[in-house]
């Protein structure tokens, strides 16, 4: 097994990873809402809450997400949980996430982030790749990858937009 040496991270490099995470928590839940079809009532429901409210209050930033209700808001949103919950904890306790990804490392990926180094795999044909190693391949990669996360920071803004113009509360539910 190979060991990967990593770099201690400084508080300018902590707040420059902070920064680069981009997209407010309760922006990232309105919109990834927005795209699942759910009104505030629907996902209150399927978070186990009664009122709307709560959610209104989550989608504005003005409550902070209960990280016991990560796993089911992730499958009301069709969302992958390890996402959900990493960007809940940047929110809420940034400093558990970094002694949870100081642990586990490089173990808590996503679905996405899995198929990626499946991919990873299948092309290099059993070879290992040690990144660090190669860094033509530094060099090659990572303005791809700046450029996929400017796209998709766009594509938020974008619906994020969309959100602010057409939004809609949904019905109080009745009670009874």
């Amino acid at each position: 097994m190979n060991a990967t040496v990593t770099a201690k991270k400084t508080p300018a490099s902590k707040a420059k990873a902070a920064s680069a995470k981009g997209i407010p928590l309760h922006e990232y839940l309105a919109r990834r809402q927005d795209e699942a079809g759910l009104r505030n009532f629907e996902l209150a429901e399927k978070m186990g809450y009664a009122s709307p409210n709560v959610v209104a209050m989550l989608r504005s930033g003005n409550m902070a997400f209960p990280i016991n209700k990560v796993g089911v808001t992730a499958k009301a949103l069709g969302i992958d949980p390890v996402t959900l919950l990493t960007r809940v904890l940047e929110a809420r306790n940034p400093e558990l996430l970094e002694v949870l990804e100081d642990i586990l490392g490089n173990k808590m990926v996503t679905e996405l982030e899995g198929q990626l180094l499946a991919f990873i795999r299948k092309e290099m044909g059993g070879v290992e790749l040690n990144h660090m190693a190669h860094p033509e391949f530094i060099e090659v990669i990572r303005p791809a990858l700046h450029a996929v996360a400017d796209r998709e920071k766009k594509v938020h803004a974008a619906a994020m937009d969309a959100i602010k113009r057409n939004y809609k509360p949904g019905p109080a539910k009745k009670a009874g």
